[in-house]
């Protein structure tokens, strides 16, 4: 569980620094690489997680179970290469 918390954390700190600086880039391959570091939640709605309509805290909701999906991936994709390496 420290190990998610600590992905968990750093992915959710790199993903509020990389929307900030976004929004004040306006860069094509900027936005390209949000639509990819927002993908888990992209499956579901294009506007996912960024342009959901509803409450702020639907939004914050949103960006969080995303970053807990990405999280899980990362974890999942280290143990296989940590068990793969043995």
């Amino acid at each position: 569980m420290k190990k998610f918390s600590i992905i968990f954390v750093t992915l959710f700190l790199f993903k509020c620094c990389f929307q900030i600086f976004i929004s004040f880039t306006k860069n094509s391959m900027l936005s390209l690489i949000s639509v990819i570091i927002s993908y888990p939640l992209s499956i579901l709605d294009r506007s996912y997680p960024f342009y959901a309509e509803g409450s702020v805290y639907f939004g914050l909701f949103l960006t969080l179970l995303n970053v807990a999906f990405q999280s899980i991936f990362v974890m999942l994709l280290t143990s296989i290469i940590k068990n793969i390496n043995q």
